[in-house]
């Protein structure tokens, strides 16, 4: 097991459990951090998230249904895309109480995005030691894009739960983050199922991006979110 890859995944764990002391509304202004986190995510679902589904999807074994074959890591992307979608649908139509922070009485928006969120980012997670072998820098791409992304999604659940995410919820992500990576340690995969992982997360993130990290017209800062999207980008054309 490589160090980097370690080193990555005590990162982005650690990104959840400092996410209410690193950064607040009070330290930097929501709407130009989000401009900025929007374009570099943006930035790295196009430029380098994308391409890799496309490079993974041929390097797929043929299959006797060629019409899904072709597709099938696109596929997996949308049904990740319309699993965050559904989860977040039930998760603000389910009763919630942001002072209901115990265990023992988790209202079920909050059970519904403890769960959701702490798979995804397991499997982020999960995905670190495939990373880790195709190289240092897209490792380190991977890890700030995702780290990036972690940190605004723990912005959201702070301002939907309240102390239940300072209190117990960044905790539980924290640990999913680790729990995956020790997983994809002890249980590689194969690379094709690997693929249909990563294009999973994939899409769950391209709806995150869209969802929380793009704030409203009106209060977004384009030049920041130029400047993020471009920036990443010129890293995947560099990588």
């Amino acid at each position: 097991m490589a160090l980097s890859a370690v080193l990555a995944a005590l990162v982005l764990s650690a990104v959840h459990v400092l996410a209410p002391t690193v950064a607040t509304e009070k330290r930097i202004s929501g709407r130009n951090w989000l401009s900025l986190a929007g374009g570099i995510s943006a930035g790295y679902v196009f430029a380098l998230l994308l391409p890799e589904l496309a490079v993974r999807q041929a390097a797929l074994p043929a299959r006797e249904l060629r019409l899904i074959a072709e597709r099938e890591i696109f596929i997996s992307a949308l049904a990740g895309m319309a699993a965050c979608y559904w989860l977040e649908h039930l998760a603000r139509r389910a009763p919630n109480d942001s002072s209901g922070w115990q265990l023992g009485r988790v209202d079920p928006g909050l059970r519904i995005h403890a769960v959701a969120f702490a798979s995804y980012s397991a499997l982020a997670g999960y995905l670190l030691i495939g990373k880790s072998g195709e190289g240092t820098a897209e490792l380190a791409a991977y890890t700030f894009a995702f780290g990036l992304h972690f940190f605004v999604n723990d912005q959201f659940l702070r301002r939907f739960h309240g102390a239940a995410h300072d209190r117990w919820l960044r905790w539980s992500l924290a640990g999913a983050v680790i729990a995956g990576f020790a997983l994809g340690a002890a249980f590689p995969v194969s690379e094709a199922l690997e693929s249909h992982a990563y294009a999973f997360v994939a899409g769950a993130m391209i709806l995150n991006i869209f969802k929380e990290e793009l704030p409203e017209e009106r209060q977004g800062n384009v030049g920041l979110f130029i400047l993020g999207a471009a920036g990443i980008s010129l890293l995947g054309l560099i990588l």
